[in-house]
């Protein structure tokens, strides 16, 4: 019986390959290929694991921009509703103001009129001409400085 071939490298398979006798020299050069070989391999694995460590960090990077920007919608969606809400409010206030004026004024000149008080009612109107003009000016004014304001990028005077 003759013994199966053994598997790996021997002598006469290295002289069959090579064609030449000198066997511990290529013996010697095939395990420093195969060192070399084992080097390379380490170092690719060694490449993979950076890699996979690098987009894993990636991929945590991107999560938390994305929690971070959803809550930074909210709070901004909170923000505008209190924004809103505080809008209404001094609606509401300023219009309850205004009406009170309105019928305090309806008021005056209705008791002007009741009392035949035409000198009161004249300066009454006269007031309100002058000042409402003068009001009326001065809101586009501030109208106009508040826009002008918002288009500059730089910041505002006081």
């Amino acid at each position: 019986m003759t013994e199966p071939p053994k598997k790996g490298v021997t002598s006469q398979s290295l002289v069959t390959f090579t064609g030449t006798s000198d066997v511990p020299a290529q013996l010697d050069i095939l395990t420093k290929f195969l060192a070399g070989q084992e080097k390379a391999n380490e170092l690719r694995e060694h490449e993979l694991t950076l890699q996979q460590y690098n987009a894993e960090t990636e991929r945590k990077k991107v999560d938390t921009a994305h929690e971070f920007a959803l809550k930074a919608l909210e709070a901004q969606a909170q923000d505008r509703k209190d924004e809103r809400q505080m809008q209404a409010k001094n609606n509401r206030g300023a219009f309850w103001v205004s009406l009170l004026a309105v019928l305090g004024l309806f008021g005056i000149v209705g008791f002007a009129l009741y009392g035949n008080k035409d000198q009161l009612i004249i300066e009454i109107m006269r007031i309100l001409f002058i000042g409402g003009g003068g009001g009326g000016i001065g809101y586009a004014a501030g109208l106009k400085k508040g826009a002008r304001l918002a288009n500059s990028p730089e910041e505002p005077t006081p």
